[in-house]
């Protein structure tokens, strides 16, 4: 049950990020227990997902013990570790030549679980392919 609700929750995410046309195409969804609280893309101004699915939260007390899916490691992790998100499912680490990102370490570190689910990465790096040339 655990995995067909992470790869549905991932593939929202997966959705959110075909929603946009930017350099970086990122999708974040945030569930707290089975119940959507908030979600968000990369958007124009280069606001990470997951900082818009964290402002956008419609109750931020819910984002204490939630759970984040991303399509991609998130870079923000402190603000992550502040809202006090309990977990963050990751679909594919951040290709180094995004940037140099060290999310999934610092998470861990903070306490934050984190959980890479490498049988959707294909899917995840589907939106930002346009960038995987050089890799």
């Amino acid at each position: 049950m655990r995995r067909r609700t992470d790869s549905a929750a991932v593939e929202r995410g997966i959705f959110e990020s075909d929603n946009i046309r930017q350099r970086q195409q990122v999708g974040t969804v945030i569930l707290h227990g089975n119940q959507i609280i908030a979600t968000g893309h990369t958007l124009a101004d280069g606001q990470h997902a997951a900082m818009v699915a964290i402002g956008g939260a419609r109750r931020t007390e819910l984002l204490r013990g939630a759970t984040m899916y991303t399509t991609m490691e998130p870079s923000c992790t402190e603000r992550i570790v502040e809202a006090g998100v309990a977990c963050v499912v990751i679909g594919v680490k951040e290709p180094t030549t995004f940037e140099n990102c060290n999310g999934v370490e610092e998470l861990r570190v903070a306490g934050v679980d984190v959980v890479h689910l490498k049988f959707l990465e294909e899917e995840c790096l589907r939106t930002n392919i346009h960038l995987l040339a050089g890799e």
